[in-house]
């Protein structure tokens, strides 16, 4: 069947049919062969191809499991661990390597019924195998540390964590960077008068801005800052807080 436009469906199986149509290939020199992520338009694709040695004990030497090799001892784990199984929620998992930029779950997992990878916190699959896994202290440093390690990724220094700055007459530091947050991904806190203590989701060009490190001026939209909290989302507009 002829194919006139590319969309989701159609990459996803193109995708299969080049795994499979690669096993020869793969099977004769001994190799693991694998597509990978992609991208598309209407007219054409892009798809990656993963391809991956075995090792003596059959252990297929993916990018993922060599980070592992690599870096276990930094999470409390050994070599050995890698391809052991542990079991969570009812289900058996065997480890096959570490997502090294993953902060709160670097552990890849595959579930046996249905080889699926899951992501795992350390000390969850730790304690899975039978590892101590010593009560946590929490570092005074944490957030600071947190903040740093996501700073650049947005624009931002080091330095920024803490900082004060002013926005529409009022005092404001930065305190939390939020990964999570795509459009608001700064945590600021209100320093000082009314509402002085509470949290504040900002965008990085507000903050930029505040700090005159680029020409949009600061404020310049009237729903810029929602208040952190459980309860209904306050909005601080050019005047004030919105309740």
């Amino acid at each position: 069947m002829n194919i006139s436009s590319l969309n989701k469906d159609a990459v996803q199986e193109l995708s299969k049919e080049i795994e499979k149509a690669v096993q020869d290939v793969a099977d004769k020199h001994g190799l693991v062969i694998k597509m990978g992520s992609g991208s598309y338009t209407q007219n054409n694709a892009t798809l990656k191809v993963e391809i991956a040695v075995k090792s003596l004990d059959g252990t297929v030497a993916t990018k993922e499991a060599s980070s592992f090799k690599a870096l276990c001892t930094f999470y409390g784990l050994q070599e050995s661990d890698l391809g052991r199984t542990f079991t969570s929620r009812g289900s058996l998992y065997v480890i096959t390597g570490l997502a090294s930029k993953s902060r709160t779950n670097p552990i890849l997992a595959t579930r046996q019924t249905d080889n699926k990878l899951f992501k795992f916190p350390v000390d969850s699959v730790k304690k899975a195998l039978g590892i101590n896994v010593p009560e946590s202290v929490k570092d005074p440093n944490a957030e600071e540390n947190d903040f740093k390690f996501y700073a650049r990724m947005y624009g931002l220094v080091p330095e920024d964590y803490g900082k004060e700055f002013s926005y529409v007459g009022e005092t404001y530091k930065l305190v939390k960077i939020l990964p999570k947050g795509k459009k608001y991904p700064l945590d600021i806190e209100k320093v000082g008068g009314r509402n002085s203590g509470k949290h504040f989701k900002f965008t990085i060009e507000q903050f930029n801005a505040c700090l005159g490190r680029d020409s949009k001026s600061a404020g310049s939209t009237t729903k810029g800052v929602f208040e952190i909290g459980s309860g209904d989302i306050a909005i601080l507009k050019l005047g004030g807080l919105d309740d």
